[in-house]
């Protein structure tokens, strides 16, 4: 095979098993290198792992890894609502000021940061399975020790590794859609998803228990993942990732228990990589590019693009999280003497009442529409314009919200109506990214994008928690800056992805 040409001739052993059960795997050469030739008569005798995964189908191990990601996702809304919940509670137990509960979450979100980069790291160089399920462990039991936790260092120390811990959750979609056959990959999100939604909606009726204090609360919305660490301990490698590294034989060991949990068989032939396939079917095969963060700004459409996406990503995360503490910040000072929710008021320690927790299921509830808001306009008005539109919405909400002596009922919808448009664009916002950019530096995109956002989370408790016990006006206005702002840029971003195929 001294040319090209000539290699086109040849194609990898083929025989009526699996290349899994053939006795050449084991002393195979490197994946870069072909195995064994044969005539190319028999080229329909390889596959890939993603012919595999397709050929194999969705059964019982792909739903024991998804009932695992759904109840993490249950948790993981949780710890959203939390948010609003533990400063306000944690708050009157430790006597502490705006500024005390403010750093509690700001330490939160940078555990966070923090997280996402090392487990993302442990992801890509030690497999999915030991990422997901080391960063499920920490977020567990650092949630589990905060029933010790009776000094306010301890609850910021317990905070910041349980927001290290869920930094790494992103990782379990990866492993999850790496194994998944394409069709189902759309209804594995949506249950997903809807674990998520319901998480939210968990914390505010335990707190609603009498015996039930915010350090039980918390140990009973993380005991889920106990079962699904339990779960995942069944569950394979991600094959994807085990070929991609080299590990030809655990890959094929890994589809090999998919295959046999399911009921079903291996496709004949011998397994390959994308490159391997492309190669021996013929096809021209083009050198990887690699791309670096200057690719981003090479061109004025790309450079615009970046630009104005990651500052629509620092704005929706620091308003959407911003939300989420709001919406008790705002129960809380409509309680005050002589206050109404768009007035200003010193500190005072006001535990939220019955009535609060559940304006506040209801305000989180509120993202089942914004998910069917999302579903609706995504496709229909362009993902440009739907991010736009849900974003002015909100700066109307968030006007509204600034009138003072709102009354409860009319906060309470106003918050619910908030959650769902921010929730409507934050979801399109993470379809429009990875489709926006080519695949040379889509990961890289994301990467940037996803730093600028998490900055966002950090600086937003200043606005939700200290400078809005200032003034409601001032703290509110700073979000109806930047959703109206976030509006706008989403308008002039150059290009539209809606029915648009992904550029290589």
């Amino acid at each position: 095979m001294s040319s090209s040409k000539d290699a086109t001739n040849y194609v990898l052993l083929s025989t009526e098993e699996s290349q899994c059960d053939s006795d050449a795997v084991k002393g195979a050469a490197p994946l870069e290198t072909l195995h064994v030739a044969v005539k190319r008569d028999a080229v329909g005798q390889v596959y890939t792992v993603g012919d595999a995964i397709e050929y194999i189908g969705a059964g019982r191990m792909q739903y024991i890894l998804l009932v695992a990601v759904a109840l993490s996702a249950l948790s993981q809304g949780a710890d959203v609502t939390y948010l609003s919940i533990l400063p306000s509670q944690a708050g009157c137990d430790f006597n502490l000021t705006p500024w005390h509960r403010a750093l509690l979450t700001i330490v939160y979100f940078s555990g966070c940061t923090v997280g996402a980069f090392l487990f993302g790291w442990v992801g890509d160089r030690f497999g999915r399975k030991m990422g997901v399920m080391a960063a499920m462990s920490v977020a567990a039991y650092s949630s589990i020790l905060v029933l010790f936790a009776y000094s306010y260092v301890w609850l910021v120390i317990l905070r910041f590794f349980a927001g290290v811990g869920l930094g790494g959750f992103s990782l379990r979609n990866s492993w999850l859609f790496e194994v998944l056959p394409t069709r189902f990959r759309v209804r594995a999100a949506c249950v997903v998803l809807f674990f998520w939604t319901s998480g939210t909606a968990l914390d505010a009726p335990l707190f609603m228990i009498g015996s039930v204090d915010w350090k039980n609360a918390m140990a009973i919305a993380f005991s889920p993942l106990f079962i699904a660490l339990i779960l995942m301990i069944f569950i394979p490698e991600s094959p994807r990732l085990l070929l991609q590294l080299g590990y030809e034989e655990d890959a094929c060991e890994a589809l090999e228990k998919f295959a046999r949990w399911n009921g079903t068989s291996l496709p004949p032939g011998e397994l390959v990589t994308e490159e391997e396939k492309a190669f021996l079917s013929g096809a021209e095969l083009k050198p990887k590019k690699e791309s670096s963060f200057g690719d981003l700004f090479k061109t004025k459409e790309l450079r615009m693009t970046t630009i104005l996406l990651s500052f629509i990503w620092f704005a929706l995360f620091f308003s959407d999280f911003g939300m989420y503490i709001l919406t008790s910040e705002l129960l809380q000072i409509s309680h005050l003497s002589g206050t109404g929710a768009g007035g200003a008021s010193t500190y005072h320690c006001t535990p939220l009442t019955n009535s609060d927790l559940v304006s506040v299921m209801l305000a989180n509830v509120a993202s089942f529409p914004g998910l069917m808001i999302f579903f609706l306009l995504m496709d229909f008005m362009g993902r440009r314009k739907s991010i736009a539109v849900n974003c002015f919405l909100s700066t109307g909400v968030i006007g509204i919200l600034m009138v003072p002596h709102l009354s409860r009922a009319a906060l309470t919808a106003l918050l619910s109506a908030l959650r769902s448009v921010m929730t409507a664009a934050f979801k399109v916002l993470l379809v429009y990214t990875p489709e926006v950019f080519p695949t040379a530096m889509r990961t890289r995109a994301n990467g940037l994008c996803l730093a600028v956002g998490q900055a966002g989370t950090i600086f937003t408790p200043l606005a939700a928690q200290v400078l809005l016990r200032e003034s409601v006006q001032a703290g509110m206005s700073v979000y109806l800056f930047f959703t109206g702002l976030a509006g706008i840029a989403a308008l002039l971003l150059p290009i539209e992805t809606a029915g648009r195929a992904l550029e290589d």
